[in-house]
């Protein structure tokens, strides 16, 4: 192998680990902006749900199909929101 051949992958070695560095803080950093944003709407969220759970199990309780299948769901997300938020 020649000198030249160990330089390029050398070089070669050195930009691909540049890149990988530099995708790897870029991922990192919109996750973490990502997650921060989410924990931050998520009251607003679970206040928008309940809403939407009220006007639902109105709505299919005069409609004669009973209130329980919304109330499930809006228990699961109420659930999974507050696990988050506690957790945080």
């Amino acid at each position: 192998m020649t000198f030249i051949d160990k330089w390029v992958e050398e070089a070669d070695r050195k930009l691909m680990t540049n890149i990988k560095e530099s995708v790897s803080e870029t991922v990192n950093s919109a996750l973490s902006t990502s997650w921060d944003w989410f924990v931050g709407v998520l009251p607003d969220l679970t206040g928008y749900a309940t809403l939407a759970a009220g006007a639902a199990v109105i709505l299919s309780t005069a409609a004669g199909q009973g209130m329980i299948k919304p109330l499930g769901i809006y228990s699961c997300v109420l659930i999974t929101s507050l696990c988050i938020l506690v957790g945080v």
